[in-house]
C-alpha cells in the first residue's frame, strides 16, 4: 500500500487530496466532514490531473485583501462618530475638517493622500456610483469646485465631517449633489 498527500493550487484555491493505492483500485479521499471517496477498477500507476479532477477537493477560501481593507477603513473611522468638526483640523480626536478626517483614515492604513478635498479629488481616480464600495471618497461643491469630501462607507450612506454643529457623521451618499466620486484603493 502506497499513501500520499498532494497540495494543488486550481484557480487561486489551495486544495488537499489525499490518495491511498491499492492493487487495481485507485481510491482517493478528501478530509471534509462526510469523507468521500472514489474507486475505480483500472489499475493506475501514476495520479494525473485528469484523476485529482475526480477527488473531492478540499478548498480554503481566502477573503479578499482589498474588501478586508475597506471593511476596516470604515470601522476605524465610525469609532469617530460625533468629534468635532475644526476648519483646517486634522485630528480625529482634538477636532478636523472634512479631507482632514479623509486624509487620517487613509493615513492609518498606510495611504498618502493629499490635504484639501479639492486636491483629493483631483488625485484621486474618477469612479461611477454603481462602482463604490466602501473606503471610497465622494466629492461635493457648487458648480465645478470641490468644497467637501466624505467617504462611502455601504449601503448608501457615507461618513465625514460635516459642519462645527454635527460634527462627524452619517449621511446618505447623496444628500447633496456628488461633483465627482473618487477611489484610491486599487
Amino acid at each position: 500500500m502506497f499513501h500520499r498527500l498532494k497540495k494543488m493550487i486550481f484557480g487561486g484555491c489551495f486544495c488537499l487530496t489525499a490518495f491511498a493505492f491499492y492493487t487495481g483500485t485507485v481510491q482517493a479521499e478528501a478530509a471534509v466532514q462526510d469523507p468521500t471517496s472514489i474507486e475505480t477498477t483500472e489499475a493506475a500507476e501514476e495520479v494525473t490531473a485528469e484523476a485529482t479532477t475526480e477527488a473531492v477537493k478540499v478548498t480554503v477560501k481566502v477573503e479578499d485583501k482589498k474588501t478586508s481593507l475597506r471593511k476596516n477603513m470604515v470601522s476605524y473611522a465610525k469609532k469617530f462618530l460625533g468629534n468635532r468638526y475644526v476648519y483646517g483640523g486634522t485630528s480625529l480626536t482634538k477636532g478636523t475638517d472634512c479631507s482632514g478626517f479623509t486624509m487620517r483614515i487613509y493615513q492609518k492604513f498606510g495611504y498618502k493622500i493629499p490635504r484639501t478635498s479639492r486636491t483629493q479629488a483631483s488625485a484621486s481616480k474618477r469612479i461611477s456610483s454603481k462602482e463604490m464600495k466602501q473606503g471610497d471618497l465622494i466629492f461635493y461643491g457648487s458648480g465645478k469646485r470641490v468644497s467637501h469630501v466624505a467617504m462611502y462607507i455601504g449601503n448608501g450612506k457615507v461618513i465625514h465631517a460635516s459642519n462645527r454643529k454635527d460634527g462627524i457623521k452619517i449621511s446618505k451618499w447623496n444628500y447633496r449633489t456628488p461633483l465627482k466620486i473618487g477611489r484610491f484603493i486599487k
